[in-house]
């Protein structure tokens, strides 16, 4: 307490604030409730090293024709560590301790500065129910970048409302946005859509962070095996629409960070039929309640797998070798991408390009394939074109047939006879 009343006193003759607006600061009670115990030792929050921020997450899903039921509504609690550009996310869905369909239980991601690691563990009920008590039950992707990808759905959902303002330091730009199908999109620069900051837009909303998907975007073409290509939309959409909005009500300010403490995610799609470009449907809403923040002394968060746990990795870090994916089993800690034997592992895999890795993996067929299919198919067609007339040609007596060809020893024989 004296430490905050020095800190605001010091702060106010600084700037060189008249007495009058010193003395009733000086007599303001200073709200304790938000923050833990640990914020205490002996340290001010604002010189803090790193933060742990606790609080609630949910998310419900409104597209009906969602084939994964498990997906539409999910409510648990997390826990956000803070020292950046260094950052972790481990979310424990609720849901799963009494629904056996829910796959997963936690999700945890973690980012070094460069990397973006998250793994996942399976729900054990689910595992149960399909009999696979003994299987793999923590399976995780690494990402080059401290971005995490769409498709890591409750990690990017909680990273856009919580460190997006910390991330992305212009007001607007150009990013991967909420519409990510694949890894190859989230490394193709011509799928980024742009995105902008506005502050206070209303006296509800303390800040508006606004995607805006353009008219014209690149996308996968289902009909076309999924090939990337440009499409149009039509009017009303011609010109773009609001793809997703993230709205903070109410925020906090600890050391130089500016946190949400009330923030809620919502995407949209085009309707059938609009009149308007503002006539959006939503897609779905993920909401997250702070209610506790730790101010910490260590700088480092730890290894988000225990001593005697294990994973599946699928580490991505490759890409520029022409090495998509490369698979193996870590414990207790992630091995660094200048690792001599993780190197030697991803130069023995196969080279592939990473929109033939990501076709595959989504279950499209494999182009290389389909290419060598239809020259092998188009040769065959040509010999057949050319070979039929000259047979038919020699039957009907057009060309002449070639003589039969007999030995010395054929000769004699015809003769004796």
């Amino acid at each position: 307490m004296k430490e905050f009343i020095f800190y605001i006193f010091e702060q106010l003759v600084y700037r060189r604030c008249g007495c009058i607006y010193i003395l009733p600061l000086l007599f303001l009670p200073f709200n304790n409730e938000l923050f833990g115990q640990e914020k205490i030792n002996g340290r001010n929050p604002f010189d803090a090293e790193s933060l742990v921020l606790r609080g609630n997450y949910e998310y419900n899903s409104f597209i009906l024709s969602s084939p994964n039921f498990n997906d539409k509504m999910k409510q648990g609690h997390f826990r956000i560590w803070i020292s950046w550009p260094k950052w972790s996310i481990v979310y424990t869905n609720l849901c799963a301790l009494t629904n056996p369909y829910v796959l997963y239980l936690t999700e945890a991601s973690h980012c070094d500065g460069e990397n973006v690691v998250v793994i996942r563990q399976s729900n054990p009920l689910n595992m149960k129910m399909r009999g696979g008590q003994n299987a793999i039950d923590r399976t995780g992707n690494i990402y080059p970048g401290r971005i995490p990808p769409f498709f890591e759905k409750d990690t990017y959902n909680m990273w856009v409302m919580l460190l997006t303002a910390i991330e992305w330091k212009n007001t607007n730009g150009v990013m991967p946005g909420p519409d990510i199908s694949d890894i190859s999109m989230f490394y193709t620069p011509e799928t980024y859509i742009p995105f902008h900051f506005i502050e206070e837009p209303t006296l509800e909303i303390k800040r508006l962070l606004v995607f805006h998907k353009p008219g014209r975007f690149m996308g996968r073409n289902i009909k076309n095996n999924g090939k990337m290509e440009y499409f149009q939309l039509l009017p009303p959409y011609n010109n773009g629409f609001t793809l997703a909005e993230m709205r903070w009500y109410s925020t906090t300010n600890v050391g130089i960070y500016c946190l949400p403490i009330h923030a809620d995610f919502h995407r949209y799609y085009t309707q059938d039929g609009a009149t308007s470009k503002f006539q959006l449907r939503t897609s779905y809403i993920a909401r997250i309640n702070v209610t506790n923040v730790l101010v910490r002394v260590d700088s480092e968060y730890g290894n988000i797998l225990g001593k005697t746990e294990s994973a599946l990795i699928h580490d991505h870090r490759f890409i520029k070798m022409n090495v998509p994916a490369v698979p193996y089993m870590v414990t207790n800690s992630i091995p660094s991408v200048n690792n001599s034997k993780l190197k030697a592992l991803a130069q023995r895999m196969r080279k592939q390009a990473l929109e033939a890795y990501a076709l595959e993996a989504m279950g499209f067929k494999n182009v290389s394939i389909i290419k060598k299919c239809i020259v092998l198919l188009s040769w065959i067609l040509i010999c057949v074109l050319i070979g039929f007339p000259i047979f038919k040609l020699v039957n009907d007596g057009v060309l002449p047939k070639q003589k039969k060809k007999y030995n010395t020893y054929e000769k004699q024989n015809v003769s004796n006879s």
